[in-house]
């Protein structure tokens, strides 16, 4: 196998200082570099603290950017909580967005699913753009195809026998 570390997601209460430092401080020996020949990171939170890590180092590394982690943090909060006046709040995204820029900046590949995660990206980041990668997301046709009957899977699984039934697989989150 491969050697994993997980950093965990970032706190409830949001990014603060000390949260962060102490993504980067679980980095810090659990990323010994020289056992890796890439290293990737699904989040900003975790990618900045292989960032920090890799800083000077040669083994390369690719950032997967799901969305905006400053725009998903606004969905999540609700409009009305952007608009009023935390500075707490407001310190958090301007954090989230400065965070997600190092690392897009930093990594040395980036990977999308679509041009609109792309033209996110250069939102945020618009150097990192010539590093992003558009790699669609896509199925084993061969391993996965409609079944045969498919109205006794519609039985077994209780769904609507006429119809459309249309299955999307993602993360279970408020997004943008």
């Amino acid at each position: 196998g491969c050697p994993v570390q997980r950093s965990g997601p970032p706190p409830p209460g949001g990014l603060d200082p000390v949260s962060a430092a102490g993504c980067v401080w679980r980095f810090r020996g659990a990323l010994a570099l020289d056992q890796f020949d890439l290293v990737n990171a699904h989040h900003a939170y975790s990618g900045l603290g292989v960032e920090l890590r890799r800083a000077g180092s040669r083994v390369p590394s690719v950032y997967y950017f799901h969305g905006s982690w400053e725009a998903e943090a606004i969905a999540k909060d609700g409009q009305a909580a952007v608009d009023g006046d935390e500075p707490t709040r407001r310190w958090r995204y301007r954090a989230r967005r400065s965070i997600e820029r190092f690392v897009l900046d930093s990594c040395t590949r980036i990977v999308g699913l679509s041009e609109y995660s792309r033209e996110e990206v250069g939102a945020i980041a618009p150097r990192a753009l010539a590093k992003y990668q558009q790699i669609p997301g896509g199925v084993d046709i061969a391993r996965f195809h409609p079944a045969q009957n498919q109205m006794a899977v519609r039985r077994r699984l209780g769904l609507p026998i006429e119809g459309s039934v249309v299955l999307t697989v993602r993360r279970l989150d408020p997004r943008m």
